[in-house]
């Protein structure tokens, strides 16, 4: 399975780390850790270093399919998800953390030193998504207002819904702990995430006036002219009859 192939014209498609969850193929169960020095790894490395953490997940994903199956990419490619989808992103995240934290993620290196990598792995993705959350808290911008719209909450209740799993499987894996004081802090931090009210229904538009009561009105209208006219030559009657007795006195 590849990643879909990008049309430079085209903006690419949302990150999808769905694949994640299906068995490994063998040739990918059966490959040798990551090299130190691995090109791939560097780059991507750079790019977390400048804030690019979408791209970095793009590559990521691209080493990930190519075999290089690595806790740390699988953590750089969850988090750039992550970014580029906020709360949406959430139950995804979770399912994956808690594949690659059990028994579907023993396929996934490194072997050497694999619960120290987990560990760091684990801590430096919680403490960028929350750094991320606190971000665009104190920014109150845009990224903000979608944390807080009514359609987020179902993404958000269903990632606090397996919290207890995550810290449990996050537990077994943190001999020190330190990931699961982060994870408890993020979590603390969707708890408290405030569901902005729906805007008030725009006021009921008036219906048409009717054509029979709009032609009433404008006879009435043309009546109220005629009874003025009327009034107007009874006048200029009346002065035409005050006229001759005057002269005539």
């Amino acid at each position: 399975m590849t990643p879909p192939t990008e049309n430079p014209n085209e903006a690419p498609p949302p990150l999808d780390p769905t694949w994640l969850l299906s068995p490994p193929q063998p040739s990918v169960a059966e490959a040798a850790d990551l090299d130190p020095n691995d090109a791939r790894m560097a780059a991507i490395v750079d790019l977390i270093g400048r804030g690019e953490y979408v791209r970095a997940a793009r590559q990521a994903d691209q080493a990930l399919h190519d075999g290089a199956m690595d806790i740390r990419l699988v953590g750089h490619f969850l988090c750039g998800t992550f970014v580029e989808q906020g709360a949406a992103a959430l139950p995804l995240v979770v399912r994956v953390l808690l594949h690659v934290l059990g028994p579907g993620g023993e396929s996934i290196g490194p072997t050497n030193r694999r619960e120290a990598h987990v560990e760091s792995m684990l801590l430096w993705l919680f403490s960028a998504m929350l750094r991320h959350c606190e971000f665009a808290a104190k920014q109150s911008g845009d990224a903000w207002q979608a944390w807080t719209l009514p359609q987020s909450r179902p993404a958000i209740d269903a990632a606090l819904a397996q919290m207890d799993a995550l810290k449990s499987a996050v537990a077994r894996v943190s001999a020190k702990g330190r990931s699961t004081t982060r994870l408890q802090s993020l979590e603390a931090w969707l708890r408290a995430v405030p569901t902005a009210s729906p805007p008030p229904p725009a006021p009921p538009t008036p219906p048409p006036q009717p054509e029979a009561k709009q032609g009433a009105h404008d006879q009435k209208a043309r009546d109220d002219e005629d009874d003025d006219d009327d009034e107007e030559k009874r006048d200029e009657g009346r002065e035409d009859d005050d006229g001759p007795r005057d002269r005539g006195g």
